[in-house]
């Protein structure tokens, strides 16, 4: 955060306070001096019972709160360093919850027993000093407050927790954050065994503050490569800690668990009641995300070790069912076809659209899948962060993976023998753009490494590199990102004014794609749709490469801007998806098309037909072999179909599987033995949520072999 100090003099307003009580209005009254840095706004007085500092004579006061008050900015700045950058945790005014919170306010005053608090429902205040001020978060400090206490950390900590999730039971909420003051203690941290009998552990979910040793414990259990040195039940950290991935992992899973138990308790999920924020039957949910924090970021342990025997301790205690997402309701399908589960629905309950699957990808032996909604407008807008979950067929299990700092999972590429996931449109600020991708260990690891990038819509390998197709944030404009180092380091080259949707491999180069715009929308202040890779890093406009040339023998609509989506590769060939720019990133496609070359004086592009009411959505390369997914609309819903391409460029389609369901099946995948579908949902004529089908987010499965005859519509 950049750190700006303004000290302000109360103006002598008039005081009107809104959401406060009668004690509070009075006490702000008093505070007739605001000290602003970057974020905070810091109010405190001078003089009277709320002087700040306490126990100063008047004449030394001033001088001496000014000293304080830098020390003070001081260690905001180093809290929200550690907790936002060395922890990766979003800063609560970039929280889903927060959104439109401008401010953090801080109030200096004189507090009896206790040295700080911090509130979870933002408020605005008017100051007799100031004015009205718009809604805020707020902390209380006490004026007894010197610089070697770390108060100010510990409160801003919870407006982290807060940020994620509405739970606050003790053990956690004010545990964790004891244990994280330890970093700012010269790295030492107080430790105590892991709980070992379901005596200790009921002992532990009854604490407070002193539950932070528990949690020290366990940071250190976590990795216990940890460099550390040991004095008695203390040890001190080379780092400013163990395990830092831990506390990301665990918020995350909160953040989603919180939802699951809120529908389960029967109450509105973004509006708990301060009762059920610190209800005792929060701690099986608790204990479900700790485990799973757990399974993801910590070295494996053997059964009968500490953690291992910790583990399975709170296994006794989680949730029933378990959260493991399996999905409730199994609707009526067509002959041959099985329902696997319904994975996002404890994620996103009715919000359908946020449900859609985006993409499938097999990669040794499970199924990864991307949903969520990057849309500003409803449905279902802006529904990150979002779970990556895997079907594991062997198991028939749903499992999450990791919680994308995403708003959707749009992309899931294989580069270089793993899976990575662009990062569509992030959470948190644009100022650098994320790739995730899979561990040889199956962790995914965030590398926030692609300056000044709001988007990263595709990935490609070209000549020993990685490209991504980039919006580039502030500008509206595109770009392309080559990194040589796996997404460690990126550079990146600004592409004109409109966002780089995809990237075509064919005749030995890259072809980087943009939107291909309306009639009438300032076709000549732009750069070509298209461009090049020409050189190191060079991009060559190809002016040739228009939409009529790239989506030939389609009637287009001159008033809907087009892009290019789901290229697949075959052969030396590009396949593609031609598609109306919609709902802000999503796409509705209007035709395939097949690729020989894209070289100046020898371009050759073709459309292939499908049979009649049959529309492509996506594309899958299976050992060799090309299929298409595509959709017919029915008058019960939807016709799905599967094609079989050997040859794009001389034969046409030949259906292998079809069948007939309420929803779209927007992603397909093979493990070369059956077929699976994830359904979808979309809003073409502006339908509410509540109108599009529920059985969007399905995932099925149709045991057919490969180039099996066509499964006849139920």
């Amino acid at each position: 955060m950049s750190i700006k100090y303004l000290f302000l003099l109360g103006l002598g307003a008039s005081a009107v306070a809104h959401g406060a009580s009668t004690e509070l209005k009075a006490q702000l009254e008093a505070l007739d001096q605001r000290f602003v840095v970057g974020d905070y706004r810091i109010h405190y007085t001078l003089a009277g019972d709320h002087a700040f500092p306490a126990g100063e004579t008047d004449g030394d006061r001033r001088s001496r709160a000014e000293g304080m008050l830098n020390s003070l900015a001081d260690q905001l700045r180093r809290a929200d360093q550690f907790y936002s950058q060395e922890l990766g945790l979003t800063p609560p005014l970039r929280s889903e919850r927060y959104s439109g919170v401008a401010t953090i306010d801080f109030h200096i005053l004189k507090l009896d027993e206790r040295n700080g608090a911090a509130g979870d429902d933002p408020k605005g205040h008017s100051y007799q000093h100031f004015g009205a001020s718009e809604r805020a978060l707020n902390i209380s400090l006490n004026n007894r407050w010197i610089p070697t206490g770390l108060t100010p950390s510990h409160e801003i900590f919870h407006l982290y927790q807060y940020g994620y999730t509405y739970f606050k039971n003790g053990w956690y909420l004010e545990g964790m954050a004891r244990s994280l003051e330890s970093p700012f203690r010269d790295r030492q941290y107080k430790t105590e065994p892991l709980p070992a009998t379901a005596e200790e552990l009921n002992d532990l979910l009854e604490r407070r503050h002193d539950a932070g040793p528990f949690w020290s414990r366990l940071f250190y259990q976590c990795n216990p490569s940890c460099q550390v040195s040991w004095k008695g039940t203390r040890y001190r950290s080379e780092a400013a800690m163990c395990s830092p991935g831990l506390v990301k992992a665990l918020l995350d899973e909160y953040h989603l668990l919180d939802r699951e138990a809120a529908k389960a308790r029967g109450f509105n999920p973004e509006r708990w009641p301060e009762s059920e924020q610190k209800s005792l039957d929060n701690n099986p949910w608790l204990l479900a995300g700790l485990d799973r924090a757990i399974d993801k970021q910590c070295a494996p342990s053997a059964p009968d070790s500490e953690l291992g025997k910790f583990r399975r301790l709170i296994r006794d205690k989680l949730p029933a069912p378990s959260p493991v997402v399996q999905g409730r309701t199994e609707p009526a399908l067509a002959e041959g076809v099985q329902w696997l589960g319904d994975p996002y629905a404890e994620i996103y309950g009715d919000r359908r659209y946020a449900k859609n699957i985006w993409e499938m990808v097999f990669f040794k032996g499970r199924l990864y899948l991307g949903a969520g909604n990057s849309s500003n407008q409803p449905p279902a807008a802006n529904a990150g962060p979002v779970p990556l979950i895997a079907y594991d067929p062997r198991e028939r299990r749903f499992a999450r993976q990791a919680v994308l700092d995403e708003e959707q999972i749009d992309r899931i590429v294989r580069v270089g023998g793993t899976l990575c996931i662009p990062g569509h449109d992030p959470t948190q600020s644009g100022a650098l753009g994320n790739l995730y991708c899979r561990q040889d260990d199956g962790r995914w690891k965030k590398k926030r490494t692609i300056p000044g990038v709001l988007h990263a819509y595709d990935l490609a390998e070209h000549s020993g590199a990685l490209y991504a197709a980039l919006g580039i944030e502030g500008s509206g404009g595109g770009g392309v990102g080559r990194s040589r180092d796996g997404g460690d380091s990126w550079e990146v080259v600004p592409a004109g004014r409109y966002r780089a949707y995809s990237l075509l491999r064919l005749d030995g180069t890259l072809y980087p794609t943009r939107v291909f715009l309306a009639a009438g929308r300032n076709r000549q202040s732009r750069t070509p749709a298209v461009s090049e890779l020409v050189g190191d890093l060079d991009f060559a406009p190809r002016p040739d490469l228009e939409a009529d040339v790239l989506f030939p023998d389609t009637p287009l609509d001159s008033k809907r801007s087009q892009k290019i989506i789901k290229p697949v590769f075959p052969g030396g060939l590009a396949l593609y998806i031609g598609a109306y720019i919609h709902n802000d990133h999503q796409s509705e496609p209007f035709g395939l098309y097949v690729a020989t070359s894209l070289r100046t004086g020898s371009v050759d592009v073709r459309r292939i037909p499908l049979p009649e009411g049959f529309v492509a959505w996506n594309l899958l390369v299976h050992e060799g072999e090309t299929y298409v997914l595509a959709n017919a609309r029915r008058s019960s819903g939807y016709e799905t179909a599967v094609f079989a391409l050997s040859d794009p460029r001389r034969q046409k389609p030949r259906r292998i599987l079809a069948f007939e369901t309420a929803a779209l099946a927007r992603s397909f995948a093979t493990d070369g033995n059956g077929w699976y579908f994830g359904l979808g949902c979309e809003n073409f004529q502006g339908e509410p949520e509540e109108a599009l089908s529920p059985q969007c987010g399905h995932l099925l499965k149709v045991q057919a072999p490969l180039g099996s005859g066509p499964l006849a519509p139920g």
